[in-house]
Formats: structure tokens, C-alpha cells, sequence
């Protein structure tokens, strides 16, 4: 110990020396670059793992973005499978031709048993169906089909109109169902082509430099779209019905949507997430002075059902406090991309228009959803606007992740999506949500 303690007092005497040089911490200094080096292959592999996965979904957006149609002739339809692509079905069958969307429902028709289009499509610009047989208290209303002119809602437009006729031939000739219009949002309000096949209409869009204002929220067409409308006496004329039913792209009917609403009382869906609290009292103030939160419904503009007379009134206080919502950051912040419903639903609290809220209106499903083949008796429309995102055991995905097998409308932002579509794993909680098939 002793001998220690000289050793130890030597080396403290020249580290005390004029120029004396301190030990390098050569082990310290070598961990440190370790360290270092696994910190920036990290942050590299993050960064090579999120550019493929942007790679994939722009490669899913564009597939087939030369079609034109349902699906071109001999394209392979492609399915995600991990790591991979897998051509899972030539489309060879179509011989070349797409088939023609009334072709199509007229099939479906047959098949579920109700009168072809052949005998509806006189009723679909307006022209109710019905006639001294039918009910006296039988209150038909108008489909309005909120639409932009795009690839990502063209698409999504024809599987809604094909859904729509199936339905309102189902319904009979004393359903309620009575006209479609599905009114487009597009340039200077030019025709796009489809309304040979969809009974539309054309009004203007917002400038590119006009949603630069509303930092490119392309949702504010749609208050914008149906007051143009309103105010077009050659549009207005081809609506007969005392009632209108708004709709979305998005919306496929399971069944047909009997007249829900009362002229005093319109109906609307209860959206889960736009329960209002005295946390959105402050912005309501600003927008609405005078209106209590606990006035605010859940609900949006669609799915709803209300009285024509209902919808001239509400829509100009719909489409300007969209538009004060949107300038208004703190409202921007709040409401995010539901704040034109939001605009929709001040409005009516504004001017004392209640709805009934219904939760069986539509069902919004994913992959959590469990959902049974009875869902097309239990809702009247299914609304897919989340995807269903599936492992190939049948089990979610998980949060924010695109499953080994996906379905979401988002991955054909700008083609038109393959015919056939695989059916997802039947096996694991898959199995047991029937609303992906």
C-alpha cells in the first residue's frame, strides 16, 4: 500500500509541472465515436425506410394512371404483399372493353331481383317515381351529389351512382328515392365528361389562387357549390322534390333510404368526433356571437336529409362561417379537416334549426370494425373513408401503418383502382368484419 501511495504521489507531482500533458482518455473517446456512429445509422436507416414508404403509396396513387376507365385491357392487378407487389389477376376477361356502368347495374339488378336501370333512368334528373298507387304521405327527396372533378372523386362518383340506382330500383316505384344531381365543382363550371353517364351539373370552382387563401382546403367548394346552385334557376328547375338527401363521393347505399326527415326536422349523422364543449366556446364567439356551444350538434352537412326551404336558408351562413372558420387560426387549429362541417353546424345552431341526429345512418368502418354480414340491414350507407389495414394473419395492421393487405380510397389519389381487388385474409379478426368484402 505504501509503494501505491508513492506511485500515486509521484505522477501528482508531474502533472504539476510547468507543460505537463494530461493522460488521453483514449477509451472514453473511442465510446463516444461508437456512440456517435450508431446515432447516424439510425437516423439513416429512419430516413431510407420512410422514403420507400412514401415511394409506395406514390406508386400505389399513380398505378394505371393511364386508364381512363374502370380498368384497362390485360393490366395486371397488383396487390400489396409485404416487401412486394403480386400480380394476382390478368384482366383479360373485360375483352378490351370496359363495360358500361349501366350494363353493370342492370346485372346487379337482375341479380338481386329488382328492375333494371332501363326502368328508373327516366327518374334519375328528377322525375319521381310512383303514381296513384303510391302512399299519400309518401315525401320523395333529391340526391345531391357534392363533387369535384378529379381522378381520386370520378372514380368514386361512378361506384356511388352505380350503388345509388341499384338501391332506388330496389326501393320500387313508391320509394323515396326520387332524382340524382351530382353537382360538380370544376373550372370555370365546364362539363368533365361524366355527365353522360351521371346526371350533373357544372358550377365554379375556387381559383387556385382563391384556396391558396384557404391554404388549399378544397372542401370549402362544397358550401360554395351548392349556393351557386341555389341561385341558378335553370339548375333549381330540374330538382322537383320538396326534400334534398346530401351525399358524398365516398357514400355506397346498402339499402333504400326511405325520407327521414320532416319538414320541421332534418335528419343528420352523429359524428363521434364533433361532440362540442366549452373548449370551442371562444371561437364560436367569434364567428357566432351569441351562440352556445351546447347548441352545436354533432353533425355535418352530409349525410343529411332536409327540406328545401331548410337548405336555402342555412346555406349562406354555412358557406361564410366555413370561410371565417378557415382564416381564423385558432379555428383552423381546432376543427382541422372537418371544419366545414363544423361551418355547417354553427349555422344551424345560429338559426335555430335542430336535426335529429341518427346513428344508424351510415357506419364509418376499418379494421378494427367487427362488423357482420347483417351491417348491410343495420345502416343505410357505408362511408369509407378509413381503410382497412390487415396483416396476412387477419390481424389490424396497427395504427398508421399500411397492411400487408390495404384497401383505402387514398392509394388511387390519381388512377382509377384495378377491377378485381383481392378479398381480404379470411381468417383472424378479418374474418370477422364483413364490411371489407
Amino acid at each position: 500500500q505504501g509503494d501505491a501511495a508513492l506511485l500515486v504521489n509521484l505522477r501528482t507531482e508531474q502533472m504539476q509541472k510547468p507543460g505537463a500533458r494530461r493522460p488521453q482518455q483514449g477509451g472514453s473517446s473511442k465510446a463516444s465515436q461508437v456512440r456517435l456512429f450508431i446515432c447516424l445509422g439510425t437516423v439513416a436507416l429512419l430516413g431510407i425506410i420512410t422514403y420507400w414508404n412514401v415511394q409506395f403509396v406514390l406508386e400505389r396513387s399513380h398505378r394505371h394512371q393511364a386508364q381512363d376507365g374502370w380498368a384497362g385491357s390485360a393490366r395486371p392487378n397488383h396487390r400489396y404483399r409485404g416487401a412486394s407487389e403480386v400480380a394476382l389477376a390478368d384482366l383479360d376477361d373485360v375483352d378490351g372493353d370496359d363495360a358500361d356502368l349501366d350494363d353493370i347495374a342492370d346485372a346487379a339488378a337482375k341479380e338481386a331481383d329488382v328492375p333494371t336501370n332501363a326502368d328508373t333512368s327516366a327518374h334519375d334528373v328528377g322525375v319521381s317515381a310512383g303514381g296513384g298507387d303510391c302512399p299519400g304521405d309518401r315525401r320523395p327527396y333529391h340526391t345531391l351529389l357534392t363533387a369535384q372533378s378529379t381522378t381520386y372523386q370520378n372514380w368514386q362518383s361512378r361506384i356511388m351512382y352505380f350503388h345509388w340506382k341499384k338501391q332506388k330500383a330496389a326501393g320500387g316505384p313508391c320509394g323515396e328515392m326520387g332524382g340524382f344531381t351530382r353537382l360538380v365543382a370544376h373550372k370555370k363550371g365546364e362539363p368533365d365528361g361524366l355527365e353522360g353517364e351521371i346526371p350533373s351539373v357544372f358550377v365554379t370552382e375556387y381559383t387556385p389562387a382563391e384556396l391558396a387563401r384557404f391554404k388549399h382546403f378544397a372542401v370549402m367548394n362544397r358550401p360554395f357549390s351548392v349556393k351557386q346552385m341555389l341561385a341558378s334557376p335553370e339548375m333549381m328547375a330540374r330538382i322537383t322534390e320538396d326534400y334534398i338527401m346530401i351525399a358524398e363521393t365516398d357514400h355506397m347505399f346498402l339499402r333504400p333510404l326511405p325520407n327521414l326527415a320532416t319538414k320541421e326536422k332534418p335528419v343528420a349523422y352523429n359524428f363521434g368526433y364533433m361532440h362540442a364543449s366549452a373548449r370551442q366556446q371562444p371561437v364560436i364567439d367569434q364567428i357566432a356571437p351569441g351562440v352556445k356551444w351546447q347548441a352545436v350538434q354533432p353533425i355535418g352537412p352530409s349525410p343529411a336529409i332536409l327540406h328545401l326551404d331548410t337548405l336555402r336558408k342555412l346555406t349562406d351562413k354555412w358557406n361564410d362561417y366555413s370561410i371565417a372558420l378557415k382564416l381564423n387560426d385558432q379555428a383552423d387549429k381546432m376543427f382541422g379537416w372537418v371544419l366545414e362541417m363544423w361551418g355547417y353546424s354553427i349555422a344551424a345552431a345560429d338559426l335555430g334549426i335542430v336535426h335529429e341526429v341518427l346513428t344508424r345512418f351510415q357506419c364509418e368502418p376499418g379494421a378494427q370494425s367487427r362488423m357482420t354480414k347483417n351491417y348491410v340491414n343495420e345502416y343505410y350507407i357505408h362511408h369509407y373513408t378509413y381503410g382497412s389495414e390487415y396483416r396476412l394473419d387477419g390481424q389490424p395492421q396497427g395504427v398508421n401503418q399500411i397492411g400487408e393487405w390495404s384497401l383505402d380510397k387514398r392509394h388511387y389519389g390519381g388512377a382509377y383502382p384495378p377491377r378485381n381487388l383481392q378479398a381480404p385474409p379470411d381468417k383472424g379478426h378479418s374474418a370477422s368484419n364483413y364490411a371489407p368484402r
